[in-house]
């Protein structure tokens, strides 16, 4: 993603007027090094080991270790903690008053309630802290567009890996602080959009799945064997394409 992103920026001349932070160490020297393009490091910390992120105090407050649950728990005390560090950081995105877009990923991403999801819904990532960072990222209530491909929704939940990021029933709140966050209300009321690769065979039954969630579709323009297409919300619409003036 961050080759592609600079790619797009170095063919421009406002590339480097556009602030980047990265938490991630692989894109933040891809920034730099291939694209020549400023890019700054949030949080501070070592990356793990695996993807290269870096997570900040969420290392010291959360556990690698700590398994999945179905339904997930509320945020606990040492959470919430995280995720207000991260927020109230004087670098932290979270900060920024001009037009800012998140970018992140998945690592799936479940529209259909079944028991083997656990009956649980919307998106999940392989690891506790990737959790909570996942929950800044959406606690700054800036518009973010998460980037997948259409084989990771719906895919087979593993219980011992999958940790889904939102909670599943919004009928109590007090627990978390502010920090609740059911997916009917993540993908209906907070400034939200998906950019999903697919097979051009795939994209209409694809599309609709989004769709039906009350989402409208760019498609890509090509006619190859993959394709792609961003599904964004009113809101995302809204909030990030009226404000800066997108067609």
């Amino acid at each position: 993603m961050a080759h592609a992103v600079g790619e797009g920026l170095g063919a421009h001349e406002f590339g480097n007027e556009i602030r980047i932070s990265t938490n991630n160490v692989l894109a933040y020297l891809i920034f730099w090094l291939v694209h020549g393009i400023r890019c700054s490091l949030f949080p501070w910390g070592p990356p793990e080991k695996q993807y290269g992120a870096v997570f900040g105090r969420i290392n010291e407050l959360v556990s690698e270790k700590r398994l999945p649950s179905f339904p997930p728990d509320r945020l606990s005390q040492r959470d919430v903690r995280a995720i207000d560090s991260l927020l109230k950081d004087n670098y932290s995105p979270a900060t920024w008053s001009y037009p800012t877009l998140l970018l992140g990923a998945l690592s799936g991403l479940q529209l259909e309630n079944n028991v083997r999801a656990f009956n649980c819904l919307g998106p999940h990532v392989g690891s506790p802290r990737n959790k909570i960072f996942k929950r800044f990222m959406y606690a700054t209530k800036h518009p973010v567009m998460l980037f997948m491909t259409a084989d990771k929704i719906d895919c087979p939940v593993k219980s011992e890996h999958c940790h889904f990021i939102m909670e599943q029933d919004s009928s109590d709140v007090s627990e978390t602080k502010g920090h609740f966050l059911a997916w009917k209300t993540f993908y209906s009321e907070r400034p939200v959009a998906f950019c999903i690769g697919c097979k051009t065979s795939e994209l209409a039954i694809t599309t609709k799945r989004f769709l039906d969630l009350g989402f409208q579709i760019i498609g890509a323009q090509h006619k190859t064997e993959n394709t792609a297409f961003i599904a964004r919300n009113q809101k995302f619409i809204d909030e990030f394409e009226r404000g800066m003036d997108i067609q």
